[in-house]
């Protein structure tokens, strides 16, 4: 019975083995079903209902509902399904696109495409609340899910434009910088390869209109209804495989074709026009300083947008939305979209990603491509906010702080409380991050001079830190580990980085060696951060 039992672990444990929790429930749930089906019956059911309960993202389960309640009944009956796909039904066309007025749009004249483009003329204000939160519809009498996934072609935005004769504008021109080897304090750990300097070329940003598309909550994949294709620069620009895919609505490719897990369970919503500012891994506050809210500074230059909502993800922190606000200088209304919630929008305007940071967890780090950051996102992120936050107030370093992950999931220190113990006792301030809101970490990392702390989100904010102040990082020595992940940011604004590398990791949860745990040479820590 336990192998009967292994596909319905399966489609509902999918892409969510970090949860340590719900996963433990949901094991043990499936797990008791070996015993006897009255078991099974009742304790199946509780522990996997848990499961679902306590996952953080239990809102995407809703597509396999009505599996799992004919899977429960299953139970009942004695007739656990083998696989999967042996109770998949076909399912009935559903049209997810209601009917909609069509909204004219008033053209657009480019002027100048230089480093800044200029537009005319200004959009008239749409009437919306200034916070909308859109809401996924009810999932009752659901749809069967197809046994095979139609192969979409997977296009880059570019790409599509171009097909389809619509407003594409490059910014600016490719630009080669040079970036320099990271430092390692004890490189006997791991030798940083040559591939880490030299010249790298950054991709170019632009900003396009795209006519009748659908995106989704927590990503920025866009689905053409219309003409049947993927929109998805994150994959049609690399290789097929070498990199993980983010957005969890592709389940398979295959050169230049996706399939998609599109949630036809649910109700398309209809939006004449609006901003696309949602980004896959946005949840994380790393991704969202350095990724996500830099594509203000494009959608700035444009005062016709200075009034369309903008397409946010749900779910984010107080501290993201702290953040959105500062750059958010016209007040243009949010729409906050559930993750995977679809949305048609007959005018979408999409800035592209200034920096782009690939997920690569299992192949050879390649420090040239895998990770690009433009230093005019960066520099005018840093410089934006500080203004904002600090106006002109001048002031001197003198903190010294040490960042901790202690409540963290993965990529912890084993032996954490002799490291914050050994901090404490020179002189540093434990602090977390997370339990203090955007403008206290501005400013907390603003007075900062010394800087102590794991390899995680926190150290986004070196963002705010002055120049002259001195960073040590704390990460396991992994071959899977990419040092440029901060090296070659901070560079740019002159912050000096030292890497300590950890020992005797052992692996973490999340399926790569990468978010490994590790523990810290006490005495290499103490007489490392002595010479600050």
């Amino acid at each position: 019975m336990m192998n009967e039992l292994t596909g319905w672990r399966f489609i509902l444990n999918t892409g969510y083995k970090k949860f340590r929790l719900a996963n433990l429930f949901n094991h043990i749930g499936c797990r008791l079903g070996r015993y006897h089906f009255i078991l099974s019956s009742l304790f199946a059911l509780f522990f996997i209902k848990m499961a679902i309960y306590l996952n953080p993202y239990h809102a995407d389960f809703r597509v396999n509902r009505e599996y799992v309640i004919r899977s429960i009944i299953d139970i009942f009956r004695k007739k656990l399904p083998a696989r999967h796909e042996e109770v998949i039904e076909e399912q009935t066309e559903v049209d997810i696109v209601p009917n909609m007025e069509k909204t004219t749009m008033p053209e657009m004249s480019i002027l100048e495409i230089p480093d800044r483009v200029v537009t005319t003329p200004e959009t008239p204000t749409l009437e919306i609340p200034d916070t909308a939160i859109l809401a996924a519809p009810s999932s009752e009498n659901l749809p069967e899910t197809k046994e095979e996934k139609p192969m979409f072609p997977l296009l880059g935005v570019k790409e599509w434009c171009k097909q389809q004769h619509v407003l594409f504008c490059e910014l600016g021109h490719p630009r080669i910088i040079n970036v320099t080897r990271p430092h390692i304090i004890n490189p006997e750990r791991m030798e940083v390869a040559e591939l880490y300097e030299g010249p790298i070329k950054l991709p170019n940003s632009y900003f396009s209109e795209l006519d009748k598309v659908t995106v989704f909550g927590g990503t920025d994949l866009i689905f053409d209804h219309n003409n049947k294709q993927i929109i998805y620069d994150e994959l049609a620009y690399t290789e097929p495989d070498y990199y993980y895919t983010k957005s969890g609505m592709i389940t398979k490719r295959k050169e230049n074709k996706a399939a998609i897990n599109y949630p036809d369970s649910q109700k398309a919503i209809t939006l004449s026009r609006a901003i696309h500012f949602m980004k896959d891994h946005s949840m994380n506050y790393f991704h969202w300083l350095i990724e996500c809210l830099p594509r203000s500074l494009i959608i700035n230059q444009f005062s016709h947008l200075n009034h369309v909502p903008l397409l946010v993800d749900t779910d984010l922190s107080p501290q993201h939305y702290e953040a959105l606000d500062l750059v958010n200088e016209t007040n243009r209304p949010l729409i906050k979209l559930p993750a995977n919630q679809p949305c048609l929008v007959e005018k979408l305007y999409f800035p592209s990603s200034l920096s782009i940071i690939q997920s690569n967890h299992h192949n050879a780090v390649r420090s040239n491509i895998d990770i690009l950051y433009s230093p005019v996102a960066i520099n005018y992120m840093r410089n934006f906010i500080l203004k904002k936050i600090l106006g002109d107030r001048k002031i001197t370093p003198w903190r010294k702080i040490y960042l901790s992950r202690r409540d963290s999931y993965y990529r912890k220190i084993l032996n954490v409380d002799a490291v914050e113990n050994l901090m404490q006792h020179l002189g540093y301030e434990i602090v977390h991050p997370g339990n203090l809101g955007f403008k206290n970490q501005v400013e907390t990392f603003a007075e900062a001079k010394c800087i102590v702390g794991q390899s995680g989100a926190g150290m986004a904010n070196l963002l705010f830190a002055p120049a002259e102040c001195k960073a040590i990082v704390l990460l396991d020595g992994d071959k899977q580990t990419n040092y440029n992940v901060l090296h070659f940011w901070t560079s740019f604004i002159g912050i000096e980085i030292r890497n300590l590398l950890g020992k005797g990791s052992q692996c973490s949860d999340y399926g790569t060696s990468m978010h490994n745990d590790f523990w810290v040479d006490i005495d290499l820590l103490k007489s490392t951060v002595q010479c600050l």
